[in-house]
């Protein structure tokens, strides 16, 4: 028995969300009393319509993605009616956890009403490494201010104190030892750059991202997780 409800002017009414996806059969009886005869009513079938979201393992599809900065992550999916070649209701996706500045988009967006089994894929897109850092000065930190501190620092002191015929065999020693410190920390630059993708002094450490995908159709919701790791 679903439960029971009490009459109000002849009518009782009786909701539930104990049903699972399928057809049931279901009947309204009532006991009687001193009044009315016990009565039990003819079976109503009543379909009840959910969907499943899942990866799509055809073709390669993963729940765990590596990309770079600039890049793409691909994540295939594929919903599918539980009961029936068709879902009744529009089915509209989300997705949550994407790291700064990227953006996620459905292809398609939604589902319209009456859609079969239909493969969708989420496509993320990650914002370049420069980008990221747009905010930043090109001298906070990194081989630049190592740089620009190594020639600068011997001579400060120095410079104060020298006077303006002093200054000229000053600055022709300065750019003897200038020079060549200048050609290290331009190389420095030219290896942060050219850095491998694995952690290291000049790269920054891997992240790894837990994505939740989402499908809503009114007061259905099903989710899967995915993760992204960014390199």
């Amino acid at each position: 028995m679903l439960g029971s409800a009490s009459l109000a002017s002849g009518v009782a009414t009786y909701a539930t969300s104990a049903l699972t996806a399928g057809t049931h059969s279901i009947t309204a009886a009532y006991a009687g009393d001193s009044n009315f005869s016990a009565l039990t009513s003819a079976a109503l079938s009543e379909g009840v319509q959910d969907f499943s979201l899942v990866i799509s393992t055809s073709g390669g599809g993963t729940t765990s993605v590596t990309a770079t900065p600039g890049g793409e992550a691909a994540y295939p999916l594929v919903v599918t009616p539980l009961d029936g070649s068709k879902f009744p209701g529009l089915v509209t996706f989300s997705v949550k956890g994407l790291p700064s500045g990227a953006t996620g988009t459905f292809t398609p967006a939604s589902l319209p009403a009456n859609s079969g089994t239909t493969n969708v894929q989420l496509t993320v897109i990650l914002p370049s490494l420069s980008a990221a850092r747009s905010h930043r000065s090109p001298f906070r930190g990194g081989p630049m201010t190592l740089g620009f501190g190594l020639i600068l620092l011997p001579f400060v002191g120095r410079l104060r104190q020298s006077s303006v015929i002093w200054r000229s065999r000053l600055l022709s020693g300065w750019l003897s030892v200038a020079l060549p410190v200048i050609a290290v920390a331009a190389s420095l630059v030219g290896l942060a750059g050219c850095a491998s993708r694995s952690s290291g002094f000049f790269t920054q450490p891997s992240q790894t991202y837990t994505l939740i995908i989402t499908a809503n159709s009114g007061s259905l919701s099903h989710s899967t997780t995915v993760t992204l790791t960014v390199e």
